[in-house]
């Protein structure tokens, strides 16, 4: 009787190198998996930075087109400006307006120009001072008021060292630093 399996070679792995294997995939995702994670909260960051700017250059450019003040205000309904100073997190939307008369309040004049939703994946966008709910562009060009932040905030299990803040000037120039004054 001849053998079948002599002089056959066997293909497969053995235990040994499938271990190694698992052990160096388990290294590389233990370390892979916080970095991922922090690069997509920095990415977030920028995207609700770059909205809420984008806000900004809105209301900027309708005031010096209209020649009338055009406000930026905290809305969690996205009808309605929030006058609560409790509610002072951005990330919850906000609304761009012509603002004829009352600051920070739509009135029967004023127009909506732009509604933003609530932002996802957001540790909080919140605004310096307890009365930041609205923020004025003036037809000169201006800001409102004194220089105004706001706060990006990193969702929990982010390391904080990644915030931002996003200052205003009363010129209406803007920049973004990491979180600390502005």
């Amino acid at each position: 009787m001849k053998n079948r399996h002599a002089g056959s070679r066997h293909s497969g792995y053995t235990l040994v190198e499938a271990g190694v294997v698992t052990a160096i995939v388990s290294i590389l995702t233990a370390i892979g998996i916080p970095q991922y994670r922090d690069f997509m909260a920095v990415r977030s960051m920028q995207a609700h930075t770059s909205q809420l700017t984008n806000s900004f250059k809105l209301a900027r450019t309708e005031a010096l087109k209209h020649g009338a003040p055009v406000s930026v205000c905290l809305s969690v309904d996205g009808v309605s400006c929030e006058t609560d100073v409790a509610m002072r997190d951005w990330s919850r939307g906000w609304l761009v307006f012509t603002d004829h008369e009352q600051r920070g309040v739509i009135d029967a004049g004023d127009s909506v120009l732009h509604v933003q939703a609530a932002l996802e994946r957001s540790g909080g966008i919140l605004a310096a001072g307890s009365t930041l709910y609205v923020l004025t562009f003036l037809p000169t060009g201006g800001v409102a008021g004194a220089q105004n932040s706001f706060r990006f905030a990193v969702p929990p299990g982010i390391s904080a060292s990644l915030e931002r803040r996003l200052c205003v000037a009363s010129t209406s120039a803007w920049r973004i630093t990491q979180a600390g004054a502005c």
